[in-house]
């Protein structure tokens, strides 16, 4: 099972916490400890603990790697928290951002690409030197949490089942399809995202 493996590669400081006081549908909770963030906090649920893991790319300004070093100008961007996990027997990687300023969607284009290359390196060691199966394949998601009121009055909340759908994002030759949720109330469920 990756997620054994990914135990074994990623230092357990940079693990996301998560609630599995109920293993079939566990939570995960992202923080940012930015002082100037306002959204300092999410919770999504809806996983299977024992086929889900999450970790962050940086912690209290420490990276996991160099390449995300601060003097690495373009390259030094990440997501606040990566979610490996199996849905209906799918295999998903969940790309996470939180958002408490004003939203630059070529900044979060950036977080998201080099989040994706560093997982792609990752799961490549990971199938060249564990015992993974090399025909394993994980389809990313790229998730925004916006703290950016909706303007649409009659909009339901996603407490009630309501189906997040993308939205494109695009910075110079990338262009990703982003769910944006900015209805943080409650615990996410991630079987609200159009899968």
């Amino acid at each position: 099972m990756i997620i054994n493996n990914l135990k074994k590669v990623i230092n357990q400081k940079y693990e996301l916490l998560i609630n599995n006081d109920n293993p079939n549908d566990s939570s995960i909770i992202i923080t940012e400890k930015h002082p100037e963030a306002k959204l300092k906090r999410v919770e999504i649920k809806g996983f299977n603990s024992s086929l889900t893991y999450g970790f962050k790319l940086d912690l209290d300004n420490e990276r996991i790697c160099n390449y995300f070093a601060p003097n690495a100008s373009i390259i030094n961007k990440a997501c606040d928290g990566i979610i490996f996990t199996q849905l209906n027997e799918q295999n998903y990687i969940f790309l996470c951002e939180l958002k408490s300023q004003r939203l630059k969607e070529e900044e979060c284009v950036l977080k998201y690409k080099n989040s994706e290359l560093f997982l792609d390196y990752l799961l490549n060691i990971l199938k060249n030197f564990y015992e993974i199966d090399k025909s394993i394949s994980f389809i990313y998601k790229y998730v925004l949490f916006d703290i950016k009121k909706n303007t649409k009055k009659n909009r339901k909340t996603l407490t009630k089942r309501q189906k997040v759908e993308t939205e494109p994002f695009t910075y110079n030759q990338f262009s990703l399809d982003v769910y944006r949720i900015r209805d943080l109330t409650e615990p996410i469920n991630i079987r609200h995202l159009q899968l």
